[in-house]
């Protein structure tokens, strides 16, 4: 029988048993070399160098303007002060209004001070552009220049704002039909209620029609008109067998929206006749004037309103 040389792999078993703990020495530290050639240094080596931060990556842009820091909040005293010496300019007797009314009141002037802050700066410089001219086609109606601030809260003087769900649109977020009513194209190729003036131009109308209706001193009963329909409004005091708005109020006999919409219109008042106290910026020409209005009272558009009585119904 021819014997085939052992191979490498059987070189350990052909040697001596004597010799087998050497060779495995041996072995051990030639499988320990290569680890030993590595550089000590790989083990302390330096960490690979960390991406760049996202922000290094963003792309150059202006940067936001820093407003003032929010003024410290009123005390108790100072709003009573506020009160007195607002909301008679707006038609508003102070002592009339309800516990509930003017603690909402106050936070709202919070909210508006600090959280939302920006926005509402934002705001009080979009309306510097149209409270001028509103005013002017208000003293020629007849009406109160108070009632120029309606868009802060309509649609915070964004002339292209819509609501996805009523579709109202405009400064003025007039519907539709009310906005047809009192002049103005709607249809898909021209949307007046987009065009500042022209919508200001109904909305001053609209309003006249409800001052008629409610009476000059009630300018909650408007404003809440506005927002919930007069015949609305009309229906719901006549069923409160009252003609003082805060019953509804306070029985929250108003909807929620509405009843939220009067305390944003009075927090606002105080803010834009205010400014200075809560540091918010705002044009002269656009802060409120108590004067009375120039022109005479316009004779009351019946067919308008009897239009939108109709389209109420």
């Amino acid at each position: 029988m021819e014997l085939r040389p052992l191979g490498r792999h059987h070189l350990l078993f052909s040697l001596p048993l004597c010799t087998w703990p050497v060779w495995s020495l041996l072995l051990g530290l030639c499988m320990l070399l290569p680890c030993a050639a590595q550089p000590l240094s790989m083990s302390h080596s330096e960490p690979p160098p960390a991406p760049p931060l996202y922000r290094e990556t963003l792309p150059d842009v202006s940067p936001i303007p820093v407003l003032a820091a929010p003024p410290p909040l009123p005390s108790q005293e100072e709003i009573a002060e506020l009160f007195n010496a607002t909301l008679p300019q707006f038609g508003l007797n102070p002592r009339h209004l309800p516990a509930r009314f003017r603690r909402q009141v106050c936070k709202r002037i919070y909210d508006y001070t600090v959280l939302y802050r920006r926005d509402v700066q934002a705001m009080l410089q979009r309306a510097d552009t149209y409270i001028p001219m509103i005013k002017r086609l208000f003293r020629q109606h007849g009406l109160p220049t108070y009632f120029a601030y309606i868009p802060l809260v309509e649609s915070a003087f964004d002339e292209e704002a819509s609501h996805p769900d009523s579709g109202a649109r405009g400064l003025w977020q007039f519907m539709a039909r009310t906005a047809r009513a009192y002049g103005l194209q709607v249809s898909p190729r021209l949307d007046e209620r987009l065009h500042p003036k022209r919508a200001t131009l109904a909305a001053a109308r609209y309003l006249r029609v409800l001052q008629d209706r409610f009476g000059e001193e009630a300018p909650l009963h408007i404003l809440a008109a506005y927002n919930f329909g007069e015949n609305n409004l009309a229906r719901a005091l006549r069923r409160a067998q009252t003609e003082d708005i805060w019953p509804l109020f306070v029985h929250r006999r108003l909807p929620y929206q509405t009843r939220d919409y009067l305390i944003k219109m009075v927090t606002l008042w105080i803010i834009v006749t205010h400014p200075e106290r809560f540091q918010f910026t705002l044009d002269a020409v656009a802060m409120p004037t108590m004067a009375a209005p120039d022109a005479a009272p316009a004779t009351r558009p019946v067919e308008m309103a009897q239009r939108t009585a109709q389209s109420e119904d």
